[in-house]
């Protein structure tokens, strides 16, 4: 008894010289078929052993030809295999047409088969993806709120340690004066720590306050300007 060797290319590119049906070296030689996919009419396969059905949708076969195919697969597997073997083979087409189409295509071309969605493996596949989707989403989830976290802390930072030099420096503080400080962005805040060491009283960081808000006010008045003539 010959027992026979299949290697199944799906594409062109995993062809080459190589592929010769013989690989031999000092002392074996290894003998094998090779199938190119992309050469077999899909009319040996819809009308071949059922099994085989699912390698039609992957075979010579142009994509507007692909709904004759299913067309002609639904009336083979309603009648001559169980609801459980032809979801399992429903399946296997779309993994095999999920290897050469998006999967919108391959939604709409197999939208109508409702025995797919019932097979077990299916099931498992789908719910694999949507634990791998969930996890990734925690993922990023968890990466995002480190970073905005990290972020957040620093600027708490700062502003702790900006209070603590004010209060040091002027013991308390104006509430007008503590609410413009509230306001400050991070890199006012180190702008107003480097500047605190040459202010001699309070009415300096008063003016320097005062300072900030102008240039905040020529800033989005500038913004509207160029809004307005855009």
């Amino acid at each position: 008894m010959e027992s026979v060797v299949f290697f199944v290319l799906l594409r062109p590119a995993a062809d080459g010289p190589e592929m010769t049906g013989v690989r031999e070296n000092e002392s074996h030689t290894f003998r094998f078929r090779v199938v190119r996919m992309w050469l077999i009419d899909p009319k040996v396969y819809l009308n071949g052993p059922i099994a085989l059905l699912p390698l039609a949708m992957i075979a010579a076969i142009a994509p507007e030809d692909l709904p004759a195919a299913v067309s002609h697969s639904a009336k083979r597997l309603t009648s001559e295999v169980t609801e459980a073997e032809a979801s399992t083979l429903w399946l296997e087409s779309a993994i095999l047409l999920g290897l050469f189409y998006d999967e919108k295509f391959v939604k709409s071309l197999l939208g109508g088969v409702s025995t797919m969605q019932d097979s077990s493996v299916y099931q498992a596949i789908l719910a694999e993806g949507k634990a791998e989707g969930k996890a990734e989403g925690k993922a990023e989830g968890k990466a995002e709120g480190k970073a905005e976290g990290k972020a957040e802390g620093e600027v708490k930072g700062k502003e702790e340690l900006l209070s603590l030099q004010l209060q040091r420096r002027f013991s308390t503080l104006p509430a007008n004066v503590t609410e413009q400080l509230d306001k400050l962005s991070p890199q006012q805040m180190n702008e107003l720590g480097l500047a605190l060491f040459d202010f001699t009283g309070l009415s300096e960081l008063e003016d320097w306050l005062r300072s900030q808000q102008k240039a905040v006010s020529r800033g989005a008045s500038s913004w509207q300007c160029e809004a307005a003539y855009d």
